[in-house]
């Protein structure tokens, strides 16, 4: 609400990125006019009176708003900055009953987490292999509307069996959030292999 005072009213509020500032405004005043940054702004006539403005924030922004010939109410949107997800090891990557890999791990966002995978890097001495990569999706939230801050995650699996079995590796857990912000965790190991006794075996192998 503009206060009905005679002198420059001046608003600070503190926005998340991607808000949407929407302004009603009463007025019989003919010279209304607002302004962006010093840019004049077109707005909406519902009626004779009553107008109305709808801007996207992405950025700081001074909205200026001059009702009278001398009075103007001025809005400093000051955007909270998105910072990048947070990504922490609740549980060290270990082999179990060495022939399966697992971890936790959390990951925290100021905003919202998109998606987490996990990617198994080639090893060096499979240079002649095309995959860089084996990838495992831990989280997706495409388009969807919950507000996922924190994720927490218990990955096991079964990798012996993989053509890559038994050579050293890295790891990365690899986080996204929705201003497309990435963080990168990354650890090495040897990946678990099957033990075979048999000599057919050990040689196909």
């Amino acid at each position: 609400t503009i206060p009905e005072i005679n002198e420059n009213t001046n608003i600070q509020e503190l926005i998340p990125i991607q808000s949407e500032f929407k302004v009603f405004i009463k007025s019989i005043n003919k010279g209304l006019k607002v302004k962006e940054n010093d840019k004049l702004l077109n707005f909406k006539k519902n009626d004779k009176y009553n107008h109305e403005l709808t801007l996207l924030v992405e950025k700081d922004k001074k909205i200026v708003i001059n009702h009278k010939k001398n009075n103007s109410i001025e809005f400093d949107l000051l955007v909270v900055k998105d910072k990048a997800p947070t990504i922490k090891i609740l549980s060290s990557a270990a082999i179990v009953n060495k022939v399966s890999l697992s971890f936790v791990s959390r990951v925290l966002d100021d905003y919202g987490i998109k998606n987490i995978t996990l990617n198994i890097n080639k090893p060096s001495s499979y240079k002649h292999f095309e995959e860089e990569k084996i990838t495992y999706n831990l989280f997706s939230n495409e388009g969807g509307t919950e507000d996922n801050r924190l994720v927490e995650n218990y990955f096991y699996k079964f990798l012996a069996d993989i053509v890559w079995a038994g050579s050293n590796t890295s790891l990365e857990i690899v986080a996204k959030d929705y201003y497309n912000q990435t963080s990168v965790f990354s650890d090495t190991l040897k990946l678990p292999t099957k033990t075979f006794k048999k000599q057919l075996a050990m040689r196909i192998l």
